[in-house]
């Protein structure tokens, strides 16, 4: 979502890394981002740790550091890599949901000498919900690139472990109206629902036309 979000802001940045553990989620973030970023004349890379050239590409992308970094996992060890690649002025928003007593150890001198900012956000607003609600109805935001699976309320429990889990690179979207259907991501509605399928942007992206033609295969 911060990508995406990063990809279509209107006066938004003209470079963007990504980094991962997954390499399913960075290919997805290829797939679902490569294509805007370039029309759009931003320099989009993605890296994963276990690349034998990690630290050298991050560090050459990196130049004099980030503007903004969102460290998007509950890891003292991503917050503590992170905090050096800050540009000055930079801030550095760690979102994700670290545990209590989670301590990392860092240099805090850049705060005051080159005026870097670290701070911590958890949740939204109503205002910022409505914000956000008029960004998608003013297309300038198109959640549809979230969905990374589909279910009826049968695939509800699934669901909930899945997103436990972290299986899917995105939201699961329950249709509590429809036929059974077990959780089924994006990709293979290809095999499972062609019809629907062929309703995707580029065979990735969750689209109206898709829901109604699942909703005209599936209604009960």
């Amino acid at each position: 979502m911060h990508v995406q979000r990063a990809v279509q802001l209107k006066d938004g940045p003209k470079a963007i890394l990504c980094t991962d553990l997954s390499k399913e989620r960075v290919e997805v973030l290829e797939k679902t981002n490569t294509k805007e970023c370039n029309e759009r004349s931003i320099r989009f890379q993605t890296l994963t740790r276990d690349q034998a050239d990690y630290d050298q590409q991050l560090t050459a992308f990196a130049g004099e550091g980030f503007d903004d970094i969102i460290v998007c996992a509950p890891s003292a060890d991503a917050i503590a890599e992170a905090l050096p690649h800050l540009a000055s002025g930079g801030v550095i928003n760690i979102f994700a949901g670290v545990a209590k007593n989670t301590f990392v150890e860092f240099d805090y001198s850049p705060s005051f000498l080159k005026g870097v900012r670290v701070i911590g956000f958890s949740g939204s607003t109503v205002e910022d919900m409505q914000i956000t609600l008029d960004l998608i109805e003013a297309g300038e935001f198109a959640p549809n690139r979230l969905v990374a699976a589909i279910g009826s309320i049968e695939a509800a429990k699934d669901g909930l472990k899945a997103v436990q889990t972290s299986r899917f690179p995105g939201k699961i979207v329950i249709y509590n109206h429809i036929k059974e259907l077990e959780l089924t991501p994006i990709p293979e509605l290809k095999t499972r629902l062609p019809s629907v399928y062929a309703k995707l942007k580029d065979g990735v992206e969750w689209t109206q036309a898709a829901e109604t033609e699942l909703l005209r295969l599936m209604l009960k």
